[in-house]
């Protein structure tokens, strides 16, 4: 059953969840707090980049983000995550990160930082825009694409 929250505090509380490795509580959170039709925008010069639509597929996306262990294909990228800051404004949400960047094809994650900008609609996550601050690196990794 879906509380009332503030939008930075929702973001909030999807970062502590994934930090904390509780693959079951952040697909139940996609679940509880994003829209059907939710998208997710990563940066399209990564390998794994472009545009990901629809709550089954961000039901993947943050359920492998909060999924310790091996590092696969489908679990790659961000680990240790830390939020630095969270700021509001005007119905979006910007969230500024620092986390370790794990690839299968890497011997070391990658230090790496990132803002991403969330927007809520009717309540519900519709859309969240990456920006990672260093795309090179990850393109470096050798990092495997995702499916769509």
């Amino acid at each position: 059953m879906r509380t009332s929250c503030t939008d930075a505090d929702l973001v909030r509380r999807v970062y502590r969840t994934v930090a904390a490795g509780d693959r079951a509580a952040a697909v139940a959170l996609v679940d509880e707090w994003f829209a059907e039709d939710a998208v997710l925008a990563l940066p399209e010069s990564l390998p794994y980049g472009g545009v990901l639509r629809g709550r089954a597929v961000l039901r993947r996306v943050f359920g492998a983000a909060a999924s310790p262990g091996e590092v696969t294909a489908d679990t790659l990228g961000p680990r240790d995550l830390t939020v630095t800051n969270v700021t509001a404004s005007d119905g979006r949400v910007v969230a500024e990160l620092a986390f370790n960047y794990h690839s299968p094809a890497l011997p070391a994650p990658i230090p790496m930082t990132a803002v991403e900008v969330w927007r809520r609609s009717g309540g519900l996550v519709a859309e969240i825009r990456a920006y990672y601050g260093d795309t090179a690196a990850c393109l470096g990794a050798g990092a495997p694409a995702l499916t769509h």
